[in-house]
Order: structure tokens, then sequence, then C-alpha cells
């Protein structure tokens, strides 16, 4: 088994470690001056005001699409997304434009932002607001100093309390260390003329998950690998899920702890040419040219598919593909699409095979009913497969249709009824879509649990 390149010279694939930059940090500083307003300034028209005010409130006002174009984000979009962040839309822009100035400006009066990040299971530092300090009139003792005072509550322990003094031009105060949670964060600062705050408190682990094995100084190695780039001796020109098990119980037989894997999601099948692993058409879905045709097991009559596998077209073309120095992708989905065609074909020809996506008929076999099961039960399979669907086949009616932008009208609404009348009358070409993510999904769990 070895690799090849991917088949697109503009795109490079590299590996690299990752490091954690705060592993030698012994305090987390907590700064709430970063809540400072920073007042926009709209120039005349509504437009220009909702856009400042979108910006000014963290929301993008327009998008540059893969041919660098920039569009606009619509009014109605920004509006909407807007009072989603709790601004009135009631009075149109100008109200909106107020609220978003309002709570700018709420916020920098504050002692504390309204959410306080730290690490869980170290000692952080607490910055409060010395401009909203001073604003508010509260001073410090008559030594120059600042008395704080600060309560935390929550994630069902018992109350924390401290004190400390401050400088009043750099206020701060310290918190011991908390365990993962939620809390909610109180501060008083100087008693004799207090100003009070409240704040949510998150304490988030300082790392990811790691696994037992890799705690207290433990170590694994592994394989970082291409799927797509394995070669084998009885593929198709792509590696697949097939050639992904050999690996992953070779590299076991020799004490490897982990196979690192490029992205396997749903790419277009109508331009099979786009095939970088980045450029999913879902991520919740499988890339079908990894299915190994000769494992599907789903038929009645188990010498079809090694029938149909072992045709003296597709294995010389096999070997050509074999050969190649890089992935022809185009060359692998017209080599195994077909096939998987006729497979699934003879599947649904069979006695009880169904009429419809995932329904089996009165006679159905055993893997009729699973089948079945499947597509009820995994969400989003039914509009994957629709999907893909209505873009082949328009794509083959029409080279320049590249994604759903470019459909009728009707067919871009998922719930509507042009998608739905679609699904019924396209109900063998949708029922392979789905019939082709069930496949990739069982070999890629058997793969999961060699």
């Amino acid at each position: 088994m070895g690799a090849r390149r991917y088949n697109a010279a503009s795109e490079q694939h590299t590996a690299g470690r990752t490091c954690d930059l705060r592993a030698d940090c012994r305090t987390l500083p907590v700064d709430a001056r970063h809540a400072r307003s920073v007042p926009f300034v709209s120039s005349p028209g509504p437009r220009v005001q909702l856009n400042d005010a979108a910006r000014a409130a963290g929301v993008a006002t327009g998008y540059h699409d893969i041919w660098g174009h920039w569009h606009e984000s619509p009014t109605a979009t920004l509006q909407a997304a807007l009072e989603a962040l709790g601004h009135p839309r009631t009075g149109g822009t100008d109200a909106l434009v107020r609220s978003v100035q309002s709570r700018r400006d709420a916020a920098a009066r504050r002692l504390v932002p309204a959410t306080v990040l730290v690490d869980a299971g170290m000692a952080a530092v607490v910055r409060l607001n010395a401009t909203a300090l001073a604003e508010s009139g509260t001073v410090g003792h008559a030594d120059g100093r600042l008395r704080i005072e600060w309560t935390v509550s929550g994630a069902g322990g018992q109350p924390l309390h401290g004190a400390c003094e401050a400088d009043p031009a750099d206020p701060r105060f310290g918190l011991p260390p908390l365990e993962a949670g939620r809390y909610r964060l109180s501060v008083r600062a100087n008693a004799s003329a207090p100003l009070d705050a409240a704040a949510i408190l998150l304490a988030a682990p300082g790392r990811c998950h790691l696994p037992a094995a890799l705690r207290d100084g433990g170590r694994r190695w592994g394989i970082a690998v291409q799927l797509y780039g394995l070669q084998s001796r009885r593929n198709w020109g792509i590696g697949d899920f097939t050639d992904l098990r050999a690996l992953v119980e070779c590299a076991a037989a020799l004490g490897a702890g982990v196979i690192g894997l490029n992205p396997l999601h749903a790419l277009p099948l109508d331009r099979p040419e786009q095939s970088s692993p980045y450029a999913a058409v879902s991520r919740l879905f499988l890339n079908p040219l990894y299915i190994d045709p000769e494992r599907i097991d789903v038929l009645a009559d188990p010498s079809l598919v090694p029938a149909l596998c072992a045709r003296p077209a597709p294995e010389a073309e096999r070997r050509r593909l074999r050969a190649t120095a890089r992935v022809d992708h185009a060359a692998v989905a017209r080599l195994k699409l077909p096939l998987l065609r006729a497979i699934y074909d003879a599947f649904v020809a069979e006695p009880g095979g169904g009429s419809q996506v995932g329904t089996p008929g009165p006679r159905g076999s055993q893997w009729h009913e699973v089948f079945a099961a499947f597509v009820r039960d995994t969400e989003g399979l039914r509009l994957h497969a629709t999907w893909q669907s209505i873009q082949c086949t328009l794509h083959a009616q029409d080279p320049s249709v590249w994604g759903w932008p470019c459909w009728p009208a009707p067919l871009r609404d998922p719930a509507g009824a042009a998608v739905e009348r679609w699904q019924q009358e396209h109900a063998h070409e949708v029922g392979f879509h789905a019939f082709l993510e069930w496949q990739a999904s069982r070999q890629w769990q058997q793969t999961r649990t060699a």
C-alpha cells in the first residue's frame, strides 16, 4: 500500500503540530476595559447608518463569494439579525441604530463585562473598568486605595467571598481556581460609596479533552494519510474504506494508536474533479467514491456484485487508474458510479425492493428493512439525496449549473411544493443517492470498529 498526491496542483496540504500557548500561564487576566465604547460615526443615509450599527454589534454587512465579488447583505437581513440580538426593530433603522449605541454606552459604563471567562483550575485576575469608576464618582480611601469585595456563587457549591485593596488607576482582584462550570460574579467597589456590578462567570477547561492514555506524559504515535491517495493492488484508482481498514490493521499491529485522515465529507458528484476534501457539499455525509463496491453485501444473489465488478472493461480501467501518478477523480467517478448504480438497480429490483426512497415492499428482505430504517432515522439524508439528485440532473442538462443558485427558483426552497414533486417524480434517483450514503456509512463504521 502506498500513497499518491492529490490531483490539484493549486492546493497543498501540510501537517503540523499543535501547541498550548498558555501552558506556562499562572494567572489569566480578564480585562473589563475592552468594553470601552468606541463611537461609530454614521454618514447620512439609513443604509449607511444600518451598516455602521451592524458592524458595531458584530454583524457582517456582506460577504465575498468564491470569485472575490462582494455581496451586500439585504437591509431586511441586517435588521433581522440585529433584532435577533435583542434590538427593537419597531421604529425602523433609526431605532436599531439608537439601540446599538445605547447598548455600547451601557457596556462602557459597566464595572465588569457582562460575561467573564477564566480558565478552570487556574487562579485568575479580573480587572475592573477604571473609567467607569471615575465617571461614577467612586473613589478610594484617604490612603488612595480602593476596596473591592466580590462573591462567586453557583455551580452547586457554597458561595466564595473575597476582598482586597487595589489601585484606583488599575483596579483588579484575584479569583481562586474554580472547577469548570457557570457561576455568578458579584462585585462591589468602595464600600463607602459603593458601585455594584454582576456578571456571568464561565470557568472553561484550558484545553481540549485529553484521553487517559495521553495524560501524565503518555504518548501515542500514528500515521497521517490522505485516504484518496492510498494505493493498493485491488482498489479502483482511489483509496477506499477497504484500503483504510487494511491500513488500520497494519498500523495497529505495529503499535500505532492514531490514524489521521483528511475530511471524508460528501463532494459534488456532478463535478468529481472538484475534489478538494475541504469544499464539501455537506459535512453531514460521506463521499461515495470511498465505497469499495466489492464489499457491498446487501443483494439477495451474492454472486451478482462480484460479477458486475469483474466485467472486463471495468477491470482494465481499474488497472489503468491504479497505475496513474495522480488520482484522477473524474475517471474514478466515471468508473465507480455506473457500477454502484447497477448494484442499486439490482437491489430495488428484488422482490419487495419498494418504489419510494427507503420504503420496502411487503416482501422486502432484511436488508431492505435496514435501508428503510437508515433513511428514516438519518437526519437530513432525504434532503441531501434530493440535493445531489437535482444538481446531478440539472448539471447533466446544462454544465453551467454549478450549484443551487443556478437552479430554478421553486427548487431552491427545500420545503416547497416543487422539491416535494421532484422527490416523487425522481424517487429512484433520490433513492440512489440515499443508497450510496447507506453503503458509505456501513463501510466507514466497519472500518472504525476494526
